[in-house]
């Protein structure tokens, strides 16, 4: 009789509890880039301290309280918190998302731009004779 007690209020919460959980659907990415990024500077000439992304908007802080919000999608403003400073539309600019994209190694130099070293070639050639030797002895056992 305990037992069945339980399973009742269990399946008496069970539906309570489906209910409440909302399932959250992931969004999928956009197929176009947003490619608008905050202006520099607002129009006292304030420069950008910080950007910020938050869902379909785009922050852009000009010194605490000051901020200007743009659309993400088609770069308009949306709320001007800098008592009008605010430019009426972001800067659209994929170029500059993409080079902040990841960093990069700095460029090799080619290969002809250096002079050969006759040392490092010596050094390479003895190295390279040793290993030589080292895979012969443990090809010959195997």
């Amino acid at each position: 009789m305990y037992i069945s007690t339980i399973a009742r209020v269990a399946l008496g919460i069970f539906p309570v509890l489906l209910a409440t959980i909302q399932p959250s659907v992931a969004q999928a990415p956009s197929p176009t880039p947003n490619c608008w990024v905050c202006p520099d500077e607002d129009y006292a000439g304030f420069v950008l301290t910080e950007s910020l992304v938050m869902g379909d908007s785009l922050r852009c802080v000009y010194g605490d309280p000051w901020y200007c919000d743009y659309n993400r999608n088609d770069g308009s403003l949306t709320v001007d918190q800098d008592e009008g400073l605010c430019y009426s539309a972001a800067v659209h600019d994929c170029a500059a998302r993409r080079r902040r994209a990841l960093p990069r190694a700095p460029h090799p130099p080619s290969p002809g731009s250096q002079e050969p070293k006759p040392e490092v070639m010596h050094t390479r050639a003895r190295l390279g004779g040793k290993k030589r030797q080292k895979s012969r002895i443990i090809s010959y056992y195997d």
